[in-house]
């Protein structure tokens, strides 16, 4: 290809939006925790308290919840932050139940891209690798499996995917 050609090609996809899109920022959760109660108050808003004794209170009006669409359940791995916009996310992820996982372990099924010992995830939070992460049959940090799924600890941190 001519090198002109090649400079307008390039500047068009810059132009008119097919060029390099920016890395989408991820929340970081800031708030991580096992789900002991949740309690819906007369405002409408919801009370988690996690077993740690944190209580997270969740205004289901403005808050972003990524999954379960009502919030997470008793027993479930409770995270939240807030999004580059400042809007709250909130992540429920259910008990690993599989007999091949550790105890303790939540199973989040989403896809993500490793960088700098983290995982950024398609529910839009990076959680930090675990030590002794396992990535399964990943050998390049791309993390796209369909139907499979993220092992994380109570702490947030992720153990394996596989």
């Amino acid at each position: 290809m001519p090198i002109g050609l090649a400079a307008a090609t390039l500047l068009s996809g810059c132009l008119f939006g097919s060029g390099p899109r920016p890395i989408p920022e991820y929340a970081v959760p800031n708030v991580i925790g096992v789900v002991a109660s949740a309690e819906r108050r007369a405002d409408q808003r919801l009370d988690y308290r996690l077993t740690s004794g944190v209580v997270v209170t969740v205004d289901l009006a403005t808050a972003d919840i990524v999954q379960p669409y009502d919030g997470p359940g008793v027993g479930w791995l409770f995270l939240s932050g807030p999004e580059p916009s400042g809007r709250l996310r909130v992540v429920g992820v259910p008990p690993y139940e599989a007999a091949d996982v550790p105890s303790g372990c939540f199973q989040l099924v989403a896809t993500g891209i490793g960088r700098n010992g983290a995982i950024d995830l398609s529910i839009g939070f990076r959680l930090q690798k675990a030590a002794g992460f396992d990535p399964g049959p990943i050998s390049n940090d791309q993390y796209v499996m369909e139907r499979t799924a993220f092992c994380i600890d109570s702490s947030g941190a992720v153990l394996s995917y596989g």
